[in-house]
């Protein structure tokens, strides 16, 4: 899992140069783009870290220059010599001055630290989506009841058949948009003979605070496609869909950066014609 933090600038998902369609199961590349807010916080770190060396280093200097002037006194004067007035202020200024920016240092570390634990939990809700996905995808075929692979496909629903658990019943799977959520549903076919009920829909949220993007969730390709063609055209022609392009993009309320992730599949069972 390949990260990409700290670019400050507009949300783009990039795809691997192949020849052909590609798919990413263990190394899928992230991007986490436009992280303007945690730029500034990082640079007003390395500010407060040196702005406090630098006063740290003129404290330092201040007393050196009082230690060489007295030193010059005899030692009776020396012995009795004490801090004036004016270094004695500017002695506890320099100490305010300090501790206020170390106050200021601690407090944006926690709050760089929040912000990078929201990301990343977005981050991993969409990784572990993105993963099923492929997984599913991948290996839609004809359901129990003798239907195509793909059911239905839009540009924010895509419903298709395939066996999760390796055990012969083929589920159907059905990916939507609700609200702000991601949403996925599972059907495990029943009776005798099998049949898929609506309303035995087992549905689960999979990512929160969806975010709408370019491309949208779901984008499809032809038989011909080799990475430069246009999608097909919504409505599709689900007999005409060889490869499917998935697009997430979501971001946590308290944040103003987007985290998104993109990759396309190309389903194993799919015939050329119905």
């Amino acid at each position: 899992m390949l990260f990409n933090i700290g670019q400050a600038r507009a949300a783009e998902v990039k795809f691997a140069e192949f020849s052909g369609i590609f798919e990413r199961i263990n190394q899928i590349p992230f991007t986490i783009p436009g992280l303007t807010k945690s730029v500034s916080v990082t640079y007003r770190l390395y500010s407060t870290l040196g702005s406090t060396i630098v006063l740290a280093i003129l404290g330092f200097i201040l007393l050196k220059i009082r230690k060489i002037r007295f030193a010059k006194k005899t030692k009776k004067t020396k012995n009795n010599a004490g801090f004036s007035l004016i270094e004695i202020i500017v002695s506890v200024g320099i100490m305010i001055i300090v501790v206020i920016f170390i106050g200021i240092f601690i407090r944006d570390v926690a709050n760089l630290d929040s912000d990078l634990a929201d990301r990343l939990a977005t981050q991993q809700e969409i990784e572990l989506t993105i993963k099923d996905m492929i997984t599913e995808i991948r290996s839609a075929e004809i359901s129990n009841v003798g239907s195509y692979p793909i059911s239905a496909a839009s540009s924010s629903t895509l419903t298709f058949y395939t066996d999760i658990g390796g055990n012969g019943v083929i589920e159907r799977i059905r990916y939507f948009i609700s609200g702000d959520k991601l949403k996925k549903g599972i059907i495990v076919p029943t009776g005798n003979p099998l049949q898929y009920d609506p309303s035995a829909e087992v549905v689960s949220d999979m990512v929160n605070n969806l975010v709408t993007v370019t491309p949208s969730l779901f984008t499809y390709y032809g038989t011909n496609f080799t990475g430069t063609e246009s999608p097909l055209t919504l409505p599709v022609t689900i007999s005409a869909i060889h490869v499917v392009e998935v697009n997430i993009a979501a971001r946590e309320p308290s944040q103003t950066a987007i985290v998104e992730f993109g990759t396309r599949i190309t389903p194993r069972n799919l015939r050329d014609n119905l």
